[in-house]
C-alpha cells in the first residue's frame, strides 16, 4: 500500500511538474466541509430512559488535473490528489462511542493512456481510491416505530467505514490502427497478431465497521488474434477472501472462436449470403465453499451458429453443447434451434421454428439419474397483408413432443395445438386521435 501510494505520489508530481510544452493542461481545485448533528431522547413516567447525540465533521480538499500528450498526439491523462479529515463525536447514555479520532485518509486517482498516432498499439495505466469515508447510524429503542413495528433510523453515528478501497489495473492493445504510419517500419508492424492483455485488481481493506471486508480481487485477461477471425483467449479471476477464508474462489477458462478482445462474436463470411460463428471453451473453477473441502468444477462448452441469407428467404441456426462436472456429477446437454422465414409474394409471409433438447444428469457414485427430451415445432403463415377490408388471417400450427416421463411402453406424449388468429392492418387503419 504505501509503495503503491508512493508511486502514485511521484506520478502525480511529475506529471505537474512538466513544462506546458509537452501536454496542454488545465487544474482544478475543489473542497467541500460537511457538519452533521443528531440526537434522540426518550422518557417512561417522567424517567428519562435514552439520551444518544452525535455530531460528525467531514473535511476534504482535492486537486485534479487533466491533459494531453502533444496535443492528444501521443495520449492523455487525469490525475488527481487529495485529503481527507474526518472527527465523531458520539454518546450514548453518557457513554462515549469508542471511534479512533482523528480519522484521515489520502485521496489519489492516476490515469495514463498512451496512443502514438500511426503506432499500432495503445497503453492505459491507472491506480485510485477514491473511496470517501463512509458513516453507520445505529437504531436505539422503538421510540419512532411503524405501525409494522419497524425502527427508524436514529442518525447516532456509531462505527464507520474508512478503509482501503484500491483499483490498480493495466491494459495494453498491440496490433491496432491509431491513424495512418508511413515510417521505414510499416510493413513489419502491419503483420503483428493483435493482442490484448488485461489486468486488473481490487484491493479492499474496511475492518474497523461493523461488516468488516478484507479481501483481494484479480483480473487478468490474454486475448490474441492468431489467423484472420480465430482468437484465443486465456482468463483468470481469483478471489481471495482475508476474513472468510471459505469465499476464496479461482477460475481459469480457456477459449478458442469468433469472439474478438471485447467478448463480441463475430462472423466469418462464408459465401455472400452464409455466414458462421463458432467456439469453444473449457472452464475449471475451485471454491472453498465446499465443507468437505476443496469444490473443483470442469465445464466444457460448444457453440456453433450460422446464418443465411437470400432475397426472399433466411435461416440461422444457434446450437449449443455443454457438459459439466462437478465432483461427482456429470450434466449434458444438447439444444438445437432453427429458424426459418420468407416471403411467397408481398401478400403472404410464413415462419417455421424448430427446437430440440436433450439434457441428462447424472451421479457417479449414486443410483441418481435424470434424462429430459424435447421436440418444439411451430409454423405460422400471414397472408392477406395487402387486404382491403382489413383483415389479416394467420394460422399458427403448433406440434409438441415433450418427454417428461415415459409409461410403462415407453411411449413419449403428443401434442398438437393448432391457432388460428386475425388481426387488422395498420395501413388501412382509420387514424384516431
Amino acid at each position: 500500500m504505501l509503495r503503491c501510494f508512493s508511486i502514485i505520489t511521484c506520478l502525480v508530481l511529475l506529471l505537474l511538474a512538466l513544462p506546458a510544452a509537452v501536454f496542454a493542461a488545465r487544474g482544478k481545485l475543489s473542497g467541500s466541509a460537511e457538519l452533521m448533528y443528531a440526537g434522540q431522547t426518550a422518557e417512561t413516567d417522567g424517567v428519562k430512559t435514552l439520551d444518544a447525540r452525535s455530531f460528525v465533521q467531514q473535511y476534504s480538499l482535492l486537486y485534479t488535473k487533466k491533459g494531453e500528450f502533444q496535443r492528444g498526439r501521443l495520449g492523455d491523462y487525469d490525475v488527481a490528489l487529495g485529503y481527507e479529515w474526518n472527527w465523531v463525536d458520539s454518546e450514548i447514555n453518557g457513554d462515549k462511542v469508542e471511534i479512533d479520532n482523528p480519522l484521515s485518509k489520502i485521496l489519489y486517482r492516476g490515469d495514463i493512456k498512451i496512443a502514438p498516432g500511426g503506432l499500432p498499439f495503445r497503453l492505459h495505466a491507472f491506480s485510485y481510491d477514491m473511496h470517501q469515508t463512509s458513516f453507520t447510524s445505529s437504531d436505539l429503542g422503538t421510540l419512532f416505530a411503524n405501525d409494522d413495528q419497524t425502527t427508524a433510523n436514529s442518525g447516532i453515528v456509531t462505527d464507520i467505514n474508512n478503509g482501503t478501497h484500491l483499483t490498480t489495473g493495466i491494459t495494453l492493445e498491440a496490433g491496432v490502427q491509431n491513424g495512418n504510419y508511413q515510417g521505414q517500419f510499416r510493413d513489419m508492424l502491419a503483420t503483428l497478431p493483435r493482442l490484448l492483455i488485461d489486468y486488473k485488481q481490487d484491493v479492499v481493506r474496511d475492518v474497523k465497521g461493523p461488516n468488516p471486508r478484507s479481501y483481494l480481487d484479480r483480473d487478468l485477461a490474454f486475448v490474441s488474434l492468431n489467423k484472420k477471425n480465430n482468437w484465443f483467449h486465456y482468463r483468470r479471476f481469483e478471489h481471495i477472501d482475508k476474513v472468510d477464508s471459505e469465499q476464496n474462489t479461482s477460475e481459469d477458462t480457456f477459449l478458442l472462436g469468433t469472439i474478438d478482445h471485447t467478448n463480441r462474436r463475430q462472423w466469418v463470411n462464408l459465401t455472400n449470403w452464409i455466414q458462421v460463428s463458432t467456439d469453444i471453451s473449457y472452464t475449471n473453477s475451485n471454491s472453498n465453499r465446499n465443507q468437505a473441502g476443496l469444490d473443483n468444477s470442469q465445464r466444457y462448452d460448444a457453440n456453433f451458429f450460422t446464418k443465411a441469407q437470400r432475397t426472399r428467404w433466411g435461416l440461422d441456426n444457434f446450437s449449443t453443447y455443454s457438459r459439466i462436472r462437478n465432483q461427482d456429477r456429470l450434466e449434458q446437454s444438447l439444444e438445437v434451434p432453427f429458424f426459418a422465414r420468407g416471403e411467397l409474394n408481398r401478400d403472404t409471409s410464413w415462419r417455421f421454428q424448430l427446437e430440440s433438447l436433450r439434457y441428462e444428469d447424472e451421479s457417479q457414485t449414486s443410483s441418481f439419474s435424470r434424462e429430459r427430451q424435447g421436440l418444439y415445432l411451430r409454423g405460422q403463415v400471414e397472408t392477406f397483408r395487402q387486404a382491403r377490408y382489413l383483415m389479416r388471417p394467420m394460422w399458427n400450427w403448433k406440434p409438441k413432443r415433450v418427454l417428461k416421463a415415459r409409461d410403462k411402453a415407453g411411449t413419449p406424449a403428443l401434442n398438437f395445438i393448432p391457432i388460428a388468429t386475425t388481426a387488422a392492418t395498420a395501413i388501412y387503419s382509420p387514424a384516431t386521435g
